[in-house]
């Protein structure tokens, strides 16, 4: 029976607190010894307290016990009582009492601790003997076992061995500590060794096909370094030159020491290996893809072609690797069809496009079928890929083919047809034959005496002799009649006919087409018409058409084209000779190099000459070109017209006249209007030079003449007689009427003319001149006098607009040079400003805010600026006035 726990190890609480209890208990007992019996033994009492502390709870609580009496024997017992001072006379007594306790507590502990071990030892005494006799029962029956297991174990060695030998398997363990290999009887077969001799690794290794040494060494040092299990084939050179393939599998353990032992299986595969190489090379040598996948679906193998085809690997194709090579645009399709194959278990097929090594894409048929087990499981997917590229471009090339010639006849309005007319039989119609001829594709095709009856009455004769004389003689026809529709339209109808013979020159059928050509006969007619309104047309417009092949060099023209250049149509044909030398001689240059640059240049061009007629009168036309490019960008021809344009051109010439006799008119009514201004601006010269020579005369008779003043009076007559000139020459000017002229004109000094001209009307009405005009300004290629009367016009009206302002009035004129090579001159006031609503209309004809205008100067000023190349505008300044500006090209951009 073993003790409590409790009891031979309580807790420290519990401890301290017998040990306080039992030294209470000694107290309480010492007091009643010495006040009732008077008995100074009460030490003992200490002594029994200490030992049960002791006893209980080992040496620690029996000190506490010690150290606790102690001081309870001083303070109870010893004097002075009821105090912790101690006198000198009790001094030893209280040591006495300490040692002595302390020495009992200590033996009492010893006691305990060795009786507590006794305990213990008779306890673990007894419970060994028990195990002890339990291990002998067990080992009576271990051995009783011992002997039918090693029966059973001989037995299964033999069966084992049997095993072996039949399935080629041999077993093997390696210690790698320290070398040793055991082989079973089949492993010696295995590797044809004596089995008397002892297994190593060099004679492995001696046996090993060259190729695979080092894999076979690689996988040994890694398994002796490691100490994992190892799963490899290799193949073995057998002494009679003969390969034999062994897989090898094994297992790692460890023994106490934790050395590592393998125990595992060398496994003769020569013949599966063949098999698999015979199953292979079949798999490999079929002419299509083939390829496995487990029952969900993920791909576990290819054979070789698929491979070759891909360029991927094994290792990528398998699982979902296959994804890679199906087109971007199939993949969804291919993976939805594949899903539902999956769900239904059945056989199938799919079309998609894989992608070859190159990158290119083929299109093939994907065959797959489930290998299902006994139970109705699916074990597998075999599936196959085919090439039908070849096929599908084929088909598509078909179906293209059918749809173009389709949509050409439906285009074309031409449908083919066979047709066996000795035997009225018609075996084929196209979907627009039955169109052009009238039928309905759905009730089938017409008997051949309803096709006849339906050509018109004055057209059937005619066509059934035609037809039977084409299958009498087997010869083609071609036929031209009309035919009537069910709804009672007539149509035109062009046929052709082809025999299709025998060998043997027999007929069998005939094929052709039949063209719908209403529209063509009416197109013609309507072409003709057009035709002839044309001609009647380009006659009374005097305009004529040409073409010029650039490859031959012909000159192909219509009537009115002859007629032009004073030819008889009816006589004479159009040629480069004949157009070249119609035209004028001062013009055959220019228009030589037109015509050479743009055909160097492959641009159009356009004309503008004269051409003599052979009477000698000339005449001016007007041509242009269209050019027409091949395929490859050569100019194949040149078309175009030619315009006589000799009224137009008096016309224009004598509008001009009109219009320069109107600006002459203008100016002239600008200066009659300016006349007391000019007459000041001409008298002040002239004053003066008549005061300078008074002057110059006063010098002269004096007694003493002095001619330096006299020079200088008479240089300064000089002066004024020119600037008088000056002035009166730009009034010459102005009121001049020539023919307009085009120079090399300055539009600062332009401007700076008008200013001077016009500085006494400016003068009167208190207008002040603020000009600022651009340094270098290019000069213009223009009509110096029509850009006077511009300048003119503009710096009038500004005086016009600013007669009755109170405020200052001053008129700043500005040209300067702008980006694109123009030069623009802006005329600005500060007077009333444009008229409101009307700022679009001051530059319309006969429209005037003066009373007393004629409303013809600005449309006269822009008609100027535009003849020029330019541009006339108007508007509003702020906060009051308008600004007039023109804009015309520099010299060099206006030859350009």
């Amino acid at each position: 029976m073993s003790t409590p726990k409790w009891w031979t190890n309580p807790p420290s609480s519990v401890k301290c607190t017998l040990t306080l209890v039992s030294v209470a208990a000694a107290v309480m007992s010492a007091w009643v010894l010495w006040h009732f019996w008077h008995s100074e033994a009460f030490a003992s009492v200490f002594f029994c307290a200490v030992i049960f502390s002791a006893w209980f709870g080992g040496f620690r609580q029996g000190l506490l016990g010690v150290i606790v009496s102690t001081l309870a024997f001083d303070y109870f017992f010893l004097s002075p009582n009821h105090s912790l001072y101690l006198n000198s006379s009790q001094l030893p007594r209280l040591i006495i009492f300490l040692v002595s306790a302390l020495i009992i507590g200590f033996l009492t502990a010893s006691q305990r601790s060795t009786t507590v071990s006794l305990r213990l030892a008779r306890d673990e005494l007894s419970a060994n003997v028990q195990e002890l006799e339990k291990t002998n029962n067990e080992l009576r029956a271990e051995n009783s076992e011992r002997k039918l297991t090693q029966v059973e174990l001989r037995r299964s060695q033999a069966y084992l061995a049997e095993a072996q030998r039949l399935s080629h398997t041999g077993s093997f363990g390696w210690r790698i500590a320290t070398g040793e290999i055991i082989w079973s009887q089949e492993s010696f077969r295995i590797f044809q060794y004596d089995p008397a001799t002892k297994p190593t690794l060099q004679l492995i290794l001696q046996r090993v096909h060259p190729e695979d040494t080092r894999l076979v060494k690689e996988t040994v040092e890694r398994a002796s370094e490691e100490g994992k299990d190892f799963d490899h084939e290799y193949r073995l050179v057998m002494p009679d030159t003969s390969v034999k393939y062994v897989h090898v599998v094994a297992h790692a353990t460890r023994d106490e020491s934790e050395s590592v032992e393998y125990v595992g299986a060398v496994m003769d595969i020569t013949s599966v290996k063949e098999a698999e190489d015979r199953t292979r090379r079949i798999i490999d040598t079929v002419p299509a893809q083939l390829w496995t996948e487990t029952p969900e679906g993920a791909v576990n193998f290819v054979n070789r072609r698929w491979i070759d085809y891909t360029g991927m690997t094994l290792e990528q194709a398998v699982g979902s690797g296959w994804n890679h090579v199906v087109h971007p645009d199939d993949l969804e399709r291919v993976r939805s069809q594949w899903r539902k194959r999956l769900l239904e278990g059945k056989p199938g097929e799919i079309e998609s496009r894989l992608r070859r090594s190159d990158g290119d894409y083929r299109w093939f048929l994907s065959r797959v079928c489930p290998l299902v087990g006994r139970s109705g499981e699916i074990l597998g997917w075999y599936g196959s890929d085919t090439d039908i590229h070849d096929l599908k471009e084929a088909e598509e090339s078909l179906r293209r083919s059918e749809g173009y010639l389709a949509e050409a006849q439906r285009l074309s309005h031409t449908g083919s047809w066979a047709s066996i007319p000795a035997a009225g039989e018609i075996r084929y119609m196209s979907e627009e034959c039955y169109r052009v001829l009238g039928y309905d594709p759905r009730d089938g095709e017409p008997r051949y005496e309803m096709f006849f009856q339906n050509i018109h009455p004055d057209d059937q004769a005619k066509i059934r002799d035609a037809v039977e004389t084409a299958g009498r003689e087997n010869a083609e026809f071609e036929l031209d009649y009309r035919i009537g529709h069910p709804g009672g339209e007539i149509r035109d109808i062009h046929a052709v006919g082809h025999p299709v013979l025998r060998p043997s020159g027999e007929l069998v059928e005939f094929v052709g087409t039949v063209m719908d050509v209403t529209d063509r006969k009416r197109g013609e007619e309507k072409l003709r018409q057009s035709e002839a309104y044309l001609r009647e047309s380009q006659r009374l417009g005097h305009i004529g058409s040409w073409a010029y092949k650039v490859s031959s060099g012909e000159l192909f023209a219509s009537a009115e084209f002859l007629r032009i250049f004073g030819r008889d149509p009816e006589k004479e044909k159009a040629t480069v000779e004949m157009f070249r030398g119609n035209v004028h001689p001062e013009d055959r240059e220019f228009v030589d190099e037109t015509i050479n640059k743009a055909m160097r240049e492959k641009t159009e061009f356009a004309l503008d000459h004269r051409v003599v007629l052979p009477d000698g009168s000339i005449r001016h036309v007007y041509s242009m070109a269209h050019r027409v490019f091949d395929n490859s960008d050569t100019i194949v021809d040149y078309i175009g017209t030619v315009m006589d344009v000799t009224d137009r051109k008096r016309a224009e010439e004598a509008l001009r006249r009109a219009q320069s006799d109107l600006a002459h008119v203008n100016r002239v009514t600008t200066m009659g209007e300016l006349t007391a201004s000019l007459a000041h601006e001409v008298n002040q010269p002239i004053a003066a030079a008549i005061t300078n020579a008074n002057t110059c005369v006063r010098w002269l008779t004096r007694d003493d003449p002095d001619l330096e003043e006299a020079r200088a009076a008479a240089m300064r007559i000089v002066k004024d007689g020119t600037r008088a000139a000056e002035i009166v020459s730009r009034i010459r000017q102005v009121f001049k009427k020539s023919v307009p002229e085009r120079e090399s004109v300055d539009v600062n000094d332009v401007i700076r003319e008008m200013i001077v001209l016009l500085r006494g009307e400016a003068t009167k009405h208190r207008v002040s001149f603020h000009t600022e005009l651009a340094a270098m300004l290019p000069r213009v290629m223009g009509d110096r006098l029509q850009l006077q009367q511009v300048v003119m016009n503009l710096i009038v009206n500004s005086i016009d607009a600013m007669k009755d302002m109170a405020e200052k009035r001053e008129i700043v004129i500005t040209s300067q040079r702008m980006e694109n090579e123009h030069i623009t001159v802006s005329i600005s006031d500060n007077g009333m400003g444009l008229p409101p609503q009307q700022e679009d209309q001051i530059f319309n004809a006969f429209f005037t805010t003066k009373p007393h205008g004629t409303g013809m100067g600005l449309r006269i000023c822009r008609s100027i600026v535009e003849s020029h190349g330019g541009r006339l505008s108007a508007a509003n300044s702020y906060p009051r006035g308008a600004t007039f500006s023109f804009t015309i090209p520099s010299k060099s951009e206006a030859h350009e």
